[in-house]
């Protein structure tokens, strides 16, 4: 709320542009969706869950994983929310919505964003995709909103938190991240024909890119004072919780 209406000239700004959005979707003549399109999309999102939910529910040890390779436990120490992290004791799926998420961007890493849309991207015809990339608002929202997402995952940085994570589980888990993770990413540059992520959004494109030299020191001094913390070193807890606000930040995003 302060950063969109906390300035007048930016509130009329957030209120033009809320308007403007709703105009032109109001205004924008909207035909029939092919069959064929409906049948991909189904199918991109029953194969994407699919891909998700077996990683993150079907392995018991993925919550180890994701425990050890992002700032979760700290988080809590955070004054950032009224109700706790979890719903009740237990693992992935009583952690609520906003931790999961807000530690995944901790990392850089942003899974829940795009892990699963690679692999049924992938599977799919390409020459379909496009066309309801061309001729389908809600899928060019859709694949608009993945690449954002995706210009904001640093797999560098990300690799960097892997000192954190046993030795076994990071063994098990990062390749096949790393694998989706470029599988999604080439995929869209083929759908678009473009040579990186938000070719076709320069404006967009430069702000992500003016955030990373002030965002990628703070991600290299939490996996420092995580690990410090961790072993032990309880003064290293005040600097751990600025480097989280801080990255949160420059993110624009919590959970």
């Amino acid at each position: 709320m302060s950063a969109r209406y906390g300035d007048p000239e930016l509130a009329v700004r957030s209120l033009e542009q809320t308007l403007s959005a709703v105009l032109l979707a109001s205004t924008r003549q909207q035909p029939p969706v092919p069959a064929a399109w409906r049948a991909e999309m189904e199918r991109l999102s029953a194969r994407s869950r699919e891909r998700y939910r077996a990683l993150v529910y079907d392995d018991p040890d993925f919550a180890r994983f994701f425990e050890q390779a992002t700032p979760l436990a700290e988080l809590a120490a955070l004054n950032i929310g009224s109700r706790p992290s979890r719903r009740a004791p237990g693992g992935i799926e009583e952690l609520r919505a906003i931790p999961w998420v807000f530690a995944w961007t901790q990392n850089r890493l942003l899974l829940p964003s795009w892990y699963g849309a690679g692999t049924a991207l992938a599977e799919g015809a390409l020459a379909v995709q496009r066309e309801m990339a061309a001729g389908w608002p809600f899928f060019q929202s859709l694949l608009s909103t993945l690449e954002m997402a995706l210009y904001k995952t640093d797999l560098g940085v990300a690799e960097r938190y892997l000192r954190l994570v046993e030795p076994e589980l990071r063994a098990r888990f990062w390749p096949d991240i790393a694998r989706e993770h470029h599988r999604v990413v080439d995929r869209l540059l083929e759908m678009s024909g473009g040579a990186s992520l938000l070719d076709d959004s320069p404006a967009l494109q430069l702000r992500l890119s003016h955030r990373n030299p002030w965002i990628d020191p703070l991600s290299h001094l939490q996996v420092e004072l995580l690990a410090r913390a961790r072993a032990g070193r309880d003064e290293m807890r005040a600097p751990l919780l600025a480097t989280i606000t801080g990255i949160a930040a420059g993110m624009r995003n919590t959970g």
